[in-house]
């Protein structure tokens, strides 16, 4: 199905369970609960973990020499900072 359907049938499922009373029809809801996050459930997750795996891989490509050296030298400082003179 193309979005436009897909997003009109969204609608229509949000609608009847906004409408629904789950006393009375707890199978219905059941179903219309799935309808309605499935889906966000599908895409919207994988999307998600796709931009993380992005990031992930775009820090560690990142990490230069000068960026480690940083690092080292501020450890260092700390350790300086730390130091009792008698």
């Amino acid at each position: 199905m193309n979005d436009i359907v897909m997003d009109s049938f969204n609608a229509d499922y949000k609608y009847a369970f906004k409408l629904n009373n789950c006393e009375y029809y707890p199978i219905v809801s059941l179903h219309l609960r799935i309808f309605t996050t499935h889906t966000i459930a599908s895409t919207s997750a994988e999307r998600s973990f796709t931009a993380v795996k992005y990031l992930e891989s775009y820090f560690r490509n990142t990490m230069t020499e000068f960026r480690l050296n940083g690092f080292a030298f501020e450890m260092e400082s700390k350790r300086v900072v730390h130091f009792k003179y008698n």
